[in-house]
């Protein structure tokens, strides 16, 4: 599997929307995103009950497509759910010609390690990811444990696509090289990917039938990175989403309609009011919130994607203004067609000026 600076990783949520989402990019934007799946418990839980866990590649190749790489990651079940289940679902991958890379690090389980160490054994063409946490930085012997771990699986740092996740961002951004220059074997991985966000964990902090602007940390920081030295990295984020996790489906907030937009240089955001306020109008917030973005100099376009074609639409709908799910997909779909194209044109910048 191959990732170069050109490619945009996209970490993804394996939940109802964010499958929508991928579904419904564009060919040409699958041929230069890479999504980092993370598997989540309440939904791989009820995809083992109904389905059985071998089906989780042919939901992937289905949604994803048959031949676009991904890169598979899930810490989010814990190490021993993982351990379990990786083998499978690697498997199912691969029988259904999924190219794969799949992720860890020197701090999991001794049992994950062994379920990966198995699958690499078995699958002669499945690629390792290690995916750094900037705290494991800090942490002594950690050249020693990533060579360690290479040993183990019998690979070298050029046979293995280092991801440095910054986790969550200042939306002020940070200096992401001074962080990359303390990484072992910097020169010698076979591909390197900056990972952050900075979008928070919810909307609570912003006034309720406002716009707001928040700025995009992790893309500003990832271009003067690219401007100022000469390490060249994928740039990668957590879309529309906090970079930490947290099920929050089905616990009855009184949440907002409101919508999260991808701009170029940050994110508009249409905050509506509580779903059950007294005398709101509810989810109909959308299409009000709709008809005023489609009229903004930041909106892209019907064209861009299926998402910008749904607010469009929904732009112009008195009736129908769909639901959360509708929105997370059509929002997160917008993100990574518009972040795809981002990447490709700095990456055509920063080409002329070397």
């Amino acid at each position: 599997m191959r990732i170069t600076d050109q490619n945009y990783i996209s970490v993804i949520r394996w939940k109802g929307a964010e499958k929508r989402a991928v579904l419904a990019l564009d060919r040409s934007v699958k041929q230069t995103v890479v999504p980092l799946i993370e598997f989540v418990p309440k939904d791989f839980w009820e995809n083992s009950e109904h389905a059985a866990v071998e089906a989780i590649g042919k939901e992937i190749a289905e949604n994803w497509g048959w031949k676009n790489p991904t890169i598979i990651d899930p810490h989010l079940l814990g190490d021993d759910v993982a351990a379990r289940n990786i083998e499978v679902v690697l498997n199912s991958l691969k029988r259904y010609s999924v190219p794969s890379a799949v992720s860890t690090d020197p701090f999991r389980s001794e049992d994950y390690q062994k379920a990966l160490e198995r699958s690499l054994n078995k699958l002669n063409d499945l690629d390792v990811c290690f995916r750094i946490r900037t705290i494991h930085l800090r942490v002594a012997g950690l050249d020693s444990a990533l060579r360690d771990l290479l040993e183990r699986f019998s690979v070298t740092a050029k046979d293995v696509h280092m991801i440095l996740d910054f986790g969550l961002i200042s939306d002020q951004g940070m200096n992401f090289a001074r962080t990359w220059n303390s990484l072992p074997m910097l020169n010698e991985w076979k591909s390197l990917t900056t990972l952050a966000g900075s979008f928070p964990k919810d909307l609570s902090h912003l006034a309720a039938n406002q716009e707001h602007f928040l700025p995009r940390g992790e893309w500003d920081s990832w271009l003067s990175l690219n401007e100022l030295t000469p390490l060249r990295t994928a740039f990668g984020d957590y879309t529309i989403q906090h970079p930490f996790f947290e099920e929050r489906e089905g616990k009855g907030f009184n949440f907002s309609p409101s919508i999260r937009y991808t701009a170029p240089d940050g994110y508009i955001i249409m905050r509506g009011e509580g779903i059950m306020n007294d005398d709101g109008v509810g989810c109909e917030q959308w299409l009000g919130e709709a008809a005023l973005l489609t009229e903004k100099a930041e909106f892209c376009g019907a064209s861009l994607s299926w998402g910008d074609t749904f607010i469009h639409d929904k732009s112009q709908e008195p009736l129908n203004p769909g639901s959360i799910k509708d929105w997370l997909a059509a929002t997160i779909n917008h993100h990574q067609a518009l972040v795809a194209k981002q990447v490709q044109e700095a990456k055509v910048v920063v080409a002329a000026r070397r």
